[in-house]
């Protein structure tokens, strides 16, 4: 079977889907992944074919309107992506039907649902959409783009209220590649309403029940596989100056905020609190630059910094990990049995970060522009020192280590499919 799937995203969504295109090529499946240009090299690394999509994403995101809109709050953020979206919808629609022309199946990440909608009825073929994350209305967590209030009733319109305001926002783009990109006629916003309603295609959830169980009636049938995990490419290898550093101390504690971008003054202000704080805790930290571009220049002793480092890898080398709260970054600590500290920015890196704290792997979670030296400090403390905090984390590790998340979805494909 062709399988193309539609890696939208970041690298922490594109990793899970090129370990689950590993698994389908074992089976004899042919798989092609589109994502952006930022992931071509991850993905052929591993041997997997690879299609172009919107260029660059990193490209696409100017530092400072990102930094400010972070800073405004979600209003900002959207005023800017309704900015930027007519022609990247237009070029994501002409990527993605050159990528799955021949395909039998379209996998897409969750932000693939719109483009998704219109090349099912184009190309007359099935989709599956993949979660990282719970999906799907619930009065225990609101959706993850809405502001997080208590009310069960709220909670459960919240995602509605979410459908229809990404719905308003891309349809005319939408319907505007349409018939621009796939030839089709444009729909009326009733048409459009109506289809988005209709298509329900089946879900996968990439990631463990252990560690995000299903919400009391939850309205989804979809099926939670446990988290696709992606081993480090066999020729990976961390730079000479960072290891030297490893090995010339005791473990450190990592850093990464992944593809979270600060802005060239809050990316030094960052950089000085968690270099002061550290100085200030008496540990050490190595951070992972990402794309903020982090600890630029002259660190202090007790810190290093790097960029591209396998996370994997990472976080088999440190105490314990400082995080943003991404899907991808919160699965792979967890897997490496460490204790972490949660600073959200966005969307549902605020959960994940409630997970953690729920699991007891590390303490409540601290929103990144909330962060200051002293109470920093102590956190790093405390995840250097706290016992319990090493033993809920070896303890969930251990059972997440018992899952096989990628089997189990390519069981759950042949069986459809």
């Amino acid at each position: 079977m062709n399988y193309c799937i539609l890696a939208l995203g970041s690298r922490g969504d594109v990793q899970p889907f090129i370990a689950l295109a590993l698994g389908l090529q074992a089976q004899g499946h042919q798989v092609v992944i589109a994502a952006a240009h930022d992931y071509w090299a991850l993905v052929e690394g591993y041997g997997c074919r690879f299609a172009p999509l919107i260029g660059s994403i990193q490209a696409l995101l100017d530092p400072e309107q990102m930094a400010a809109g972070l800073a405004a709050g979600r209003g900002a953020i959207i005023k800017q992506f309704l900015h930027q979206t007519p022609p990247i919808i237009q070029q994501l629609m002409t990527d993605a039907l050159a990528a799955c022309r021949d395909a039998d199946c379209l996998i897409v990440a969750s932000l693939g649902f719109w483009p998704a909608l219109h090349l099912a009825e184009h190309l007359q073929i099935p989709v599956v959409v993949v979660h990282m994350h719970p999906y799907g209305a619930s009065s225990q967590t609101a959706h993850h783009f809405t502001p997080q209030l208590a009310w069960p009733a709220y909670r459960r319109m919240s995602y509605a209220l979410a459908e229809q305001v990404q719905w308003q926002v891309l349809r005319m783009a939408f319907n505007q590649a349409r018939q621009q990109v796939l030839q089709r006629p444009g729909l009326s916003v009733g048409q459009l309403w109506q289809r988005s309603r209709q298509f329900e295609p089946p879900s996968l959830y990439a990631y463990s029940a252990l560690v995000a169980p299903p919400p009391a009636r939850w309205q989804n049938s979809g099926s939670i596989t446990g988290y696709w995990m992606l081993e480090p490419a066999s020729d990976w290898q961390a730079p000479a100056a960072v290891s030297d550093w490893l090995a010339a101390g005791p473990a450190p504690i990592a850093v990464s905020f992944g593809s979270m971008i600060h802005g060239q003054q809050r990316g030094a202000e960052l950089s000085q609190l968690l270099i002061a704080a550290s100085q200030k805790a008496k540990v050490r930290l190595i951070i992972n630059q990402g794309w903020g571009d982090l600890a630029q220049g002259q660190l202090p002793a007790n810190c290093v910094a790097a960029n591209g480092l396998d996370y994997a890898w990472l976080f088999g080398q440190v105490a314990a990990v400082v995080h943003h709260g991404g899907a991808g970054v919160t699965a792979t600590a967890l897997h490496a049995a460490k204790p972490a500290l949660v600073t959200p920015f966005l969307g549902d890196q605020y959960f994940w970060g409630q997970r953690v704290y729920a699991l007891k792997n590390g303490p409540a979670p601290v929103p990144a522009n909330r962060l200051q030296i002293d109470r920093l400090a102590q956190l790093l403390r405390s995840l250097s020192e706290r016992t319990d905090y090493q033993l809920a984390a070896q303890q969930i590790a251990s059972k997440l280590a018992t899952e096989h998340g990628v089997q189990q979805a390519i069981a759950w494909l042949d069986q459809r499919f």
